[in-house]
């Protein structure tokens, strides 16, 4: 057992020094498509599935939440847009968790909404990067500076 912990804090130490961009924003695209394309193989999609609520929480608690309450230190009528943007992102999110979970105990399609939902994330997650993008590419190339220099 000890042997499983220092190998486990070993890992962790490595996993620390990769950064954000690499450990949240790449694995969470990356599961939702997978998780898209799993579709015709129901466990598949429902493990999947599973994996991106833990990876969207794991993002969420990397990030400063802030702005999910209004606070960007800036009072425009753009932060405001981009608060509401979030908040819609969320719901749209808790959405399809809850009618995938619907379909999971034998909810009918036609009364879950689930693929309408999954959808909405998706393209809620797609204006999400674009919205984000400089930022990302700029997380993306300082690791890569990090890593090389």
């Amino acid at each position: 057992m000890i042997a499983i912990g220092a190998v486990w804090g070993s890992v962790r130490r490595q996993l620390a020094r990769v950064p954000v961009a690499w450990r949240t924003d790449i694995p969470v695209g990356v599961v939702a498509v997978v998780c898209w394309l799993a579709l015709p193989i129901f466990l598949a999609h429902v493990l999947v599935g599973c994996a991106l609520i833990g990876l969207v929480g794991h993002h969420l608690r990397t990030r400063r939440l802030r702005v999910l309450v209004g606070r960007h230190g800036r009072s425009s009528s753009r932060s405001t847009v981009r608060t509401l943007a979030y908040w819609v992102f969320l719901v749209g999110t808790a959405a399809m968790v809850v009618t995938g979970l619907l379909r999971l105990v034998g909810v009918p399609p036609d009364q879950s909404w689930h693929a309408a939902s999954s959808y909405f994330m998706l393209g809620s997650a797609t204006v999400h990067v674009i919205a984000v993008r400089v930022r990302l590419r700029r997380r993306l190339s300082h690791s890569r500076v990090g890593r090389n220099g």
